[in-house]
């Protein structure tokens, strides 16, 4: 099934769906929460184990807590019902062009990620702005390049302290990123002029 240029697969409950997504590869699974069998959230977790695809959660649920949780849980989006399908769309497209950068940016021979005139080279690990560098912490740039790996995506504390974590074993809690985030905040903006690293209050942050 094709719908506005992309290939579709339809799962109708919740085994089905997650027998699909993983045992097929996707850009972009679009998971509604309340599924019968087996529920979206739990899907959710599962394909964040196992895949790559970008993951837009659908529900009814609108509390910020909800919202939380799914990006939590691995969802890249979150849209509430009821929603509008051009909106829909606009964010498949807009995931899709992530999954598709992503992919560049993780190509045996390129090295460097790029926000604008921001540059971490992840070989290096240095940061630069207009080709000035700016000096942060490791904590500080893995933070900064674990976000411009996901230049699209609204990411929590939680989703942070995790990224940050893997990338090196270490132990951030997420009482220490609020603080790693509020110094690469101030040192990007006084290098740049510009707030980098947007707050969406009570549920995360993204690049600016």
């Amino acid at each position: 099934m094709h719908q506005q240029g992309h290939e579709c697969q339809v799962a109708h409950d919740g085994y089905a769906g997650l027998g699909l997504a993983l045992s097929e590869s996707f850009d972009v699974i679009i998971l509604d929460w309340m599924l019968p069998g087996i529920d979206g959230l739990t899907i959710c977790q599962q394909i964040r184990r196992n895949s790559s695809a970008k993951v837009i959660l659908l529900t009814a649920k609108a509390g910020v807590n909800d919202r939380v949780n799914g990006l939590d849980q691995g969802a890249d989006d979150y849209v509430v019902k009821p929603f509008s399908l051009r909106e829909l769309e606009a964010r498949v497209r807009q995931l899709t062009r992530v999954s598709r950068r992503r992919a560049q940016i993780e190509a045996p021979l390129t090295r460097v990620l790029r926000h604008g005139r921001l540059e971490v080279d992840t070989q290096s690990y240095t940061v630069t702005y207009e080709h000035k560098e700016i000096p942060l912490t490791p904590t500080e740039l893995k933070l900064l390049a674990y976000m411009m790996e996901r230049p699209e995506s609204l990411l929590t504390r939680a989703q942070l302290a995790k990224g940050v974590n893997e990338a090196d074993k270490s132990d951030v809690n997420l009482h220490n990123i609020t603080t790693h985030l509020s110094n690469l905040r101030r040192k990007l903006q006084q290098a740049t002029g510009d707030p980098v690293i947007r707050t969406v209050y009570g549920i995360g942050y993204r690049l600016g």
